[in-house]
């Protein structure tokens, strides 16, 4: 085993070695990201003073080491893949509509008073996601998104799902608080069971156990950032998820992943965290009719009425807005109920990403035949 360990410490030396240069030319060909590169060449210098450690042990042969030595192997080669894959990659190649994407996120992150966000680098050569935090920090996040994110607002509202995971990673409170609430109310679900044969309770706690097991750290994740979105981005948040429920065209009762609640619990999440107003909106009527076709197409079943019942995802909903206001004072909820058109047609300079964003989910449900002059300007306004 220690011809294996000299043999991978020989590998990893020379990736070391390609890395530094990588990095140090970064620092000359991205002076707009001279944060980021600053931050990774300071990880780069822990990781090669562990690495030195490493070539000092190999020499002793000792089986006494031989675990430590594993260990920080494994935990520099993924040290190399992760910085590669998702720092190096990105900052080598950044086009106009990434840094366009970096602009427009950095505008919000400060509007948001995300102050602990440094910088984000961004790559737009992908569908929605975020590595929220890199080797413990939570400054630098990598952001990634579709070549055509800033062609058509409906899919905008999940930029802030994601940065949502930022504030999620960096903050044990949320999960901890949100686990809380699916423990206490399958709890609860068992004490009001009533009276039964002991081989039917004995059933029905098993199913209830496995529903509240379903909740998992990752879908509690998801539907943090979900109402993240929805807390400062509004109704067209609600507009968002029930479109991508719909293109799915998946039986939206269905758990399709491990990470994700069913779609269904999603869309009902986001309009349960809606303001009373905002609920009563015309357009928004318009959305939930839609959803309501489409959703009645398939029948939910004992699993998803267990796991998703209306009165977990309200709690859920309440807790999370509620956690929001608590442990992010700063940041800004959207108030305001989506435009009239008329109003919609009117958005101009001089306002938020989130006002475009709802001014355009009416245009697009309201005035479809004008969305596309539309978008063009609003374009030019988000950009």
């Amino acid at each position: 085993m220690w011809y294996y360990r000299k043999a991978k410490a020989a590998e990893l030396a020379l990736l070391l070695q390609w890395l530094r240069k990588e990095l140090e030319d970064l620092s000359v060909t991205r002076p707009d990201q001279t944060t980021s590169v600053r931050h990774l060449l300071d990880e780069f210098a822990k990781v090669d003073q562990s690495f030195r450690l490493v070539t000092a042990v190999l020499s002793l042969n000792d089986e006494t080491f031989a675990v430590a030595v594993d260990g920080l192997l494994q935990s520099i080669h993924r040290y190399i893949v992760i910085t590669g894959t998702h720092y190096l990659s990105p900052l080598r190649r950044q086009g106009p509509f990434d840094l366009t994407m970096r602009r427009v996120l950095l505008n919000t992150c400060g509007r948001f008073r995300l102050r602990w966000i440094e910088d984000i680098v961004v790559c737009l050569d992908r569908p929605l996601a975020l590595l929220p935090i890199y080797r413990g920090l939570d400054s630098i996040p990598v952001f990634y998104g579709p070549p055509n994110l800033l062609e058509t607002v409906l899919e905008l509202p999940g930029v802030y799902h994601e940065l949502g995971h930022n504030a999620f990673a960096r903050d044990e409170t949320y999960r901890r608080e949100l686990q809380q609430v699916v423990t206490q109310h399958f709890t609860t679900a068992k004490h009001l069971a009533g009276p039964m044969p002991a081989a039917q309770k004995a059933e029905r706690d098993k199913e209830l156990d496995a529903a509240a097991r379903s909740w998992n750290e990752a879908r509690l994740a998801e539907v943090f950032c979900d109402l993240f979105a929805e807390y400062v981005c509004g109704a067209a948040n609600y507009g968002s998820i029930v479109e991508m429920a719909i293109m799915g065209a998946a039986n939206p009762y269905l758990m399709h992943s491990p990470r994700h609640p069913p779609e269904a619990a999603r869309v009902r999440l986001a309009y349960f965290a809606l303001l009373d107003a905002q609920k009563q909106n015309a357009t928004v009527e318009n959305i939930r009719d839609a959803w309501r076709t489409f959703s009645g197409k398939f029948t939910s079943d004992l699993r998803f009425r267990h796991s998703c019942s209306d009165e977990l995802l309200t709690a859920l909903a309440s807790r999370a807005m509620a956690l929001l206001e608590e442990r992010l004072p700063e940041l800004p909820r959207y108030l305001s109920s989506l435009p009239s058109l008329a109003a919609a047609r009117a958005i101009g300079a001089g306002v938020t990403l989130e006002q475009v964003i709802n001014a355009g989910v009416t245009i697009l449900f309201e005035a479809p035949d004008e969305f596309s002059h539309w978008q063009q300007q609003a374009k030019a306004i988000i950009s």
